[in-house]
């Protein structure tokens, strides 16, 4: 019988001293994560677990059959939570390039050589 799936989380945040902060590690769907907090005390812990915890809790992922700038927007969410400091380049890149071409398209038919075009696309304009 295989096991129910869970997004509970049985861990928690530990301090490290050697990067001086919160740390948790945690794996959903075969991707490991993990997310930090410099705020020392049980603020920094708590703050680390709640990213861990929103990350989890994501149960709308996207399905083949969604369009590509829906699973955008929930890719741009995670990444802001992943990474508060670089995700706006990532959204200007998908706002500039990707979505542009592919955003209307549904995530099963968008094939290597759509990303390869887009690519190219991008490297000519920037030229």
């Amino acid at each position: 019988m295989p096991r129910p799936i869970t997004t509970e989380r049985t861990i928690e945040a530990k301090w490290e001293k050697s990067e001086n902060c919160w740390k948790i590690n945690i794996q959903r769907d075969g991707k490991r994560r993990s997310f930090r907090s410099s705020t020392p005390g049980i603020k920094g812990k708590i703050e680390a677990e709640k990213k861990a915890d929103s990350w989890l809790d994501r149960s709308s992922l996207p399905s083949k059959d969604d369009r590509l700038e829906r699973a955008w927007a929930g890719f741009i969410e995670e990444m802001k939570i992943a990474s508060p400091e670089g995700w706006q380049q990532i959204d200007a890149n998908g706002r500039n390039w990707i979505l542009p071409l592919y955003g209307y398209r549904r995530l099963s038919t968008i094939t290597e050589q759509d990303w390869q075009d887009c690519i190219n696309h991008a490297y000519k304009e920037r030229k």
